[in-house]
Protein backbone atom coordinates (compact mmCIF):
# COMPACT_ATOMS: atom_id res chain seq x y z
CA UNK A 1 0.00 0.00 0.00
CA UNK A 2 0.98 3.29 -1.07
CA UNK A 3 2.07 5.98 1.29
CA UNK A 4 1.51 8.80 -1.13
CA UNK A 5 -1.07 11.62 -0.44
CA UNK A 6 -1.63 14.47 -3.17
CA UNK A 7 -4.58 15.88 -1.75
CA UNK A 8 -5.46 19.50 -2.80
CA UNK A 9 -1.88 19.76 -4.48
CA UNK A 10 -1.27 21.82 -7.26
CA UNK A 11 0.51 19.88 -10.35
CA UNK A 12 -0.98 20.93 -13.48
CA UNK A 13 1.04 19.12 -16.47
CA UNK A 14 2.92 16.59 -14.75
CA UNK A 15 3.94 13.38 -16.44
CA UNK A 16 3.30 9.91 -14.85
CA UNK A 17 4.87 6.98 -16.69
CA UNK A 18 4.56 3.51 -15.18
CA UNK A 19 3.16 4.61 -12.10
CA UNK A 20 1.49 2.01 -9.32
CA UNK A 21 -0.60 3.79 -6.74
CA UNK A 22 -3.26 1.61 -4.07
CA UNK A 23 -5.44 3.91 -1.81
CA UNK A 24 -4.15 7.33 -2.68
CA UNK A 25 -5.94 10.65 -1.97
CA UNK A 26 -6.32 12.81 -4.93
CA UNK A 27 -8.65 14.49 -3.83
CA UNK A 28 -9.03 17.97 -5.12
CA UNK A 29 -5.58 18.02 -6.27
CA UNK A 30 -4.92 19.93 -9.59
CA UNK A 31 -3.96 17.66 -12.54
CA UNK A 32 -4.82 20.07 -15.29
CA UNK A 33 -3.07 19.08 -18.46
CA UNK A 34 -1.38 16.12 -17.18
CA UNK A 35 -0.16 13.30 -19.57
CA UNK A 36 -0.92 9.91 -17.42
CA UNK A 37 0.93 6.32 -19.28
CA UNK A 38 0.79 3.11 -18.62
CA UNK A 39 -0.38 3.52 -14.70
CA UNK A 40 -2.00 1.49 -12.33
CA UNK A 41 -4.25 3.09 -9.73
CA UNK A 42 -6.28 1.29 -7.11
CA UNK A 43 -8.78 2.37 -5.08
CA UNK A 44 -7.79 5.78 -5.13
CA UNK A 45 -9.92 8.97 -4.22
CA UNK A 46 -10.24 11.75 -7.37
CA UNK A 47 -13.14 13.15 -5.84
CA UNK A 48 -13.45 16.81 -6.70
CA UNK A 49 -10.12 16.37 -8.78
CA UNK A 50 -9.41 18.87 -11.57
CA UNK A 51 -7.90 16.72 -14.92
CA UNK A 52 -9.26 19.33 -17.94
CA UNK A 53 -7.13 19.02 -20.77
CA UNK A 54 -5.17 16.32 -19.24
CA UNK A 55 -4.47 12.82 -21.50
CA UNK A 56 -4.89 9.50 -19.85
CA UNK A 57 -4.36 6.40 -22.04
CA UNK A 58 -3.47 3.15 -21.46
CA UNK A 59 -3.61 3.06 -17.66
CA UNK A 60 -5.88 1.41 -15.22
CA UNK A 61 -7.92 3.06 -12.49
CA UNK A 62 -9.37 0.29 -10.69
CA UNK A 63 -12.32 0.88 -7.88
CA UNK A 64 -11.54 4.82 -8.58
CA UNK A 65 -13.90 7.54 -7.57
CA UNK A 66 -14.14 10.22 -9.38
CA UNK A 67 -17.09 12.06 -7.68
CA UNK A 68 -17.28 15.59 -9.03
CA UNK A 69 -13.96 15.56 -10.83
CA UNK A 70 -13.45 17.69 -13.84
CA UNK A 71 -12.44 16.03 -17.06
CA UNK A 72 -13.68 19.18 -19.33
CA UNK A 73 -11.63 18.85 -22.40
CA UNK A 74 -9.76 15.59 -21.40
CA UNK A 75 -8.52 12.79 -23.41
CA UNK A 76 -9.19 9.22 -21.86
CA UNK A 77 -7.76 6.66 -24.44
CA UNK A 78 -7.52 2.60 -23.91
CA UNK A 79 -8.46 3.04 -20.60
CA UNK A 80 -9.09 0.45 -17.74
CA UNK A 81 -11.68 2.33 -15.31
CA UNK A 82 -13.24 -0.77 -13.50
CA UNK A 83 -15.89 0.22 -11.33
CA UNK A 84 -15.49 3.91 -11.09
CA UNK A 85 -17.66 6.58 -9.83
CA UNK A 86 -18.33 9.14 -11.89
CA UNK A 87 -20.93 10.79 -9.46
CA UNK A 88 -21.91 14.70 -10.35
CA UNK A 89 -18.72 14.59 -12.59
CA UNK A 90 -17.89 16.92 -15.18
CA UNK A 91 -17.50 15.00 -18.54
CA UNK A 92 -18.63 17.53 -21.23
CA UNK A 93 -16.10 17.73 -24.41
CA UNK A 94 -14.33 14.39 -23.30
CA UNK A 95 -12.79 12.22 -25.95
CA UNK A 96 -13.04 8.58 -24.73
CA UNK A 97 -11.61 6.05 -26.99
CA UNK A 98 -11.95 2.17 -26.31
CA UNK A 99 -10.98 0.59 -22.93
CA UNK A 100 -13.02 -1.47 -20.50
CA UNK A 101 -15.51 0.79 -17.97
CA UNK A 102 -17.19 -2.46 -16.57
CA UNK A 103 -19.24 -1.91 -13.61
CA UNK A 104 -18.77 2.24 -13.64
CA UNK A 105 -21.62 4.69 -12.70
CA UNK A 106 -21.97 7.10 -14.59
CA UNK A 107 -25.69 8.05 -14.41
CA UNK A 108 -26.95 11.33 -15.09
CA UNK A 109 -23.45 12.19 -17.34
CA UNK A 110 -23.56 14.61 -20.92
CA UNK A 111 -22.47 11.73 -23.34
CA UNK A 112 -24.12 12.81 -26.20
CA UNK A 113 -22.00 11.29 -29.76
CA UNK A 114 -19.23 9.49 -27.76
CA UNK A 115 -17.74 6.71 -29.60
CA UNK A 116 -17.70 3.74 -27.18
CA UNK A 117 -17.89 1.02 -30.09
CA UNK A 118 -15.71 -2.23 -29.56
CA UNK A 119 -15.44 -0.82 -25.69
CA UNK A 120 -16.32 -3.13 -22.66
CA UNK A 121 -19.12 -1.54 -20.66
CA UNK A 122 -20.69 -4.68 -18.79
CA UNK A 123 -22.75 -3.88 -15.85
CA UNK A 124 -22.07 -0.08 -16.41
CA UNK A 125 -24.53 2.30 -15.07
CA UNK A 126 -25.76 5.18 -17.69
CA UNK A 127 -29.07 5.84 -15.66
CA UNK A 128 -30.56 9.03 -16.48
CA UNK A 129 -27.59 9.97 -19.06
CA UNK A 130 -27.54 11.55 -22.69
CA UNK A 131 -26.56 8.59 -24.69
CA UNK A 132 -28.56 10.69 -27.72
CA UNK A 133 -26.35 9.64 -31.34
CA UNK A 134 -23.96 7.61 -28.86
CA UNK A 135 -22.12 4.99 -31.28
CA UNK A 136 -22.44 1.83 -29.28
CA UNK A 137 -21.29 -0.34 -32.36
CA UNK A 138 -19.61 -3.93 -31.10
CA UNK A 139 -19.49 -2.81 -27.41
CA UNK A 140 -20.13 -5.31 -24.72
CA UNK A 141 -23.48 -3.79 -22.89
CA UNK A 142 -24.46 -7.15 -21.08
CA UNK A 143 -26.47 -5.92 -18.22
CA UNK A 144 -25.90 -2.29 -18.49
CA UNK A 145 -28.32 0.35 -17.00
CA UNK A 146 -29.63 1.87 -19.35
CA UNK A 147 -32.97 3.64 -17.37
CA UNK A 148 -34.28 6.90 -18.05
CA UNK A 149 -31.40 7.69 -20.50
CA UNK A 150 -32.06 9.69 -23.42
CA UNK A 151 -30.91 7.03 -26.45
CA UNK A 152 -32.41 9.04 -29.91
CA UNK A 153 -30.14 7.95 -32.82
CA UNK A 154 -27.71 5.37 -30.30
CA UNK A 155 -26.52 3.21 -32.67
CA UNK A 156 -26.17 -0.55 -30.69
CA UNK A 157 -25.29 -2.71 -34.25
CA UNK A 158 -23.62 -5.51 -33.22
CA UNK A 159 -23.75 -4.75 -29.77
CA UNK A 160 -24.19 -7.45 -26.99
CA UNK A 161 -27.25 -6.47 -25.42
CA UNK A 162 -28.29 -9.20 -23.02
CA UNK A 163 -29.61 -8.56 -20.03
CA UNK A 164 -30.83 -4.70 -20.67
CA UNK A 165 -33.85 -3.37 -19.57
CA UNK A 166 -35.67 -2.25 -22.08
CA UNK A 167 -38.64 -1.19 -20.61
CA UNK A 168 -37.42 1.96 -18.83
CA UNK A 169 -36.38 3.50 -22.00
CA UNK A 170 -37.68 5.49 -25.42
CA UNK A 171 -37.05 3.34 -28.15
CA UNK A 172 -37.18 5.55 -30.62
CA UNK A 173 -34.70 6.20 -33.22
CA UNK A 174 -32.69 4.33 -31.59
CA UNK A 175 -30.31 1.83 -34.21
CA UNK A 176 -30.19 -1.88 -33.73
CA UNK A 177 -29.39 -5.11 -35.96
CA UNK A 178 -32.02 -7.47 -36.42
CA UNK A 179 -30.72 -9.88 -34.05
CA UNK A 180 -30.68 -7.46 -31.56
CA UNK A 181 -34.54 -6.99 -32.52
CA UNK A 182 -35.48 -10.25 -31.03
CA UNK A 183 -33.33 -9.81 -27.62
CA UNK A 184 -35.03 -6.63 -27.24
CA UNK A 185 -38.44 -8.06 -28.17
CA UNK A 186 -38.23 -11.06 -25.34
CA UNK A 187 -36.72 -8.07 -22.62
CA UNK A 188 -40.03 -6.79 -23.07
CA UNK A 189 -41.87 -9.95 -22.83
CA UNK A 190 -43.01 -10.37 -26.10
CA UNK A 191 -42.80 -14.54 -26.85
CA UNK A 192 -40.99 -14.94 -30.43
CA UNK A 193 -42.36 -17.85 -32.44
CA UNK A 194 -41.67 -18.81 -35.72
Amino acid sequence: MSKEDYEAKNMPKMLWKHRELDNVSFRYAVLDDAVIRGCRFVHCDFTGAFLRGSVMEESMFVGCDWTRASFFGASLLNLKMIGGVFDEADLRGVIIRGGDWTASRLRYQKLRKQNFSKMHLADADFYGSDLQEVDFRDADLTRANIAQARLSHADFRGAEVEGIDWSAVALQSIIVDSSQTIVIVRALGAKVRD
